[in-house]
This record gives structure tokens, C-alpha cells and sequence, in this order.
């Protein structure tokens, strides 16, 4: 587990992903859309799900 800080970047993709997309298909995500990030920047990527109920956050450690 990890913590989530301040010191932390954040970026919230502003589409809604399928809640059982893998770690691959989120990291297709942030390479195709959010094409200046990097998955393996050690930031942080929250997808919401269509029902905005569910959340992942995807971070490389």
C-alpha cells in the first residue's frame, strides 16, 4: 500500500473506463490520451468508472 500525499501529482483522466480494464489497458489509456504522461513516472492516475461509484488509481512503484 501506499500513501497518497501532497506531494503527489495527481491526473484524472476525464473519461470513464470499464471497471475491468487491467493495469495494460489503463496504461494504453494514459500513453494514447494523456500522450505527455508517463505511466511510470511514479504519479498518480485516477479512472472512474461510468456510475462514478467505483475508482482506480494506478501508480508505478
Amino acid at each position: 500500500m501506499y500513501s497518497l500525499t501532497s506531494a503527489n501529482r495527481y491526473y484524472l483522466y476525464q473519461g470513464f473506463v470499464r471497471m475491468n480494464l487491467g493495469i495494460d489497458g489503463l496504461f494504453k489509456i494514459i500513453r494514447s490520451q494523456m500522450k505527455e504522461l508517463s505511466p511510470i513516472s511514479g504519479d498518480i492516475f485516477l479512472f472512474f468508472g461510468k456510475n462514478r461509484q467505483s475508482v482506480k488509481i494506478l501508480r508505478w512503484d
